[in-house]
């Protein structure tokens, strides 16, 4: 039976203790090769192939998720640019789009202040592509 086709363990914590639900090689160029299975691969003179990391549920799982309240707290970070709560004014009246400026920047009467509206964020929330390049000729504007 190859390793390929043994059933793989339960779920465990990654210790000294835990076995392992694969086994991955690192080669160059970067193209892990990964096998499957709780034991370590072999060579073909039948020792231990000790090129092989071993790989855990548990860490993978792990790794997930933090990924995923990471991602989380982004979007609720994102969520605050789109709803606009980073650009209160106390008096609407004193800003004004920008001449010039796509429809999203915003100018204070004095001219002392631009500020985004949170349209790229909510974009961006949305799934839409938004171009941050900015050449310094023209302002950073959503495609």
């Amino acid at each position: 039976m190859s390793t390929k086709e043994r059933a793989l363990p339960e779920p465990q914590q990654a210790n000294d203790q835990a076995a392992p639900v694969a086994w991955m090689k690192h080669q160059e160029p970067y193209q892990p090769k990964i096998i499957l299975g709780p034991i370590r691969p072999h060579n073909d003179d039948g020792a231990p192939d000790m090129g092989f990391e071993p790989l855990y549920v548990a860490a993978a799982v792990s790794a997930r998720q933090q990924a995923d309240k990471e991602i989380a707290a982004l979007r609720e970070a994102l969520q605050f640019y789109a709803g606009g709560a980073h650009f209160l004014r106390s008096d609407p009246d004193a800003w004004d789009t920008v001449s010039g400026e796509p429809q999203n920047y915003y100018c204070d009467e004095a001219g002392t202040a631009t500020i985004e509206d949170g349209t790229f964020a909510r974009l961006v929330l949305e799934g839409e592509h938004v171009d941050f390049s900015d050449d310094d000729s023209s302002a950073i504007s959503p495609t």
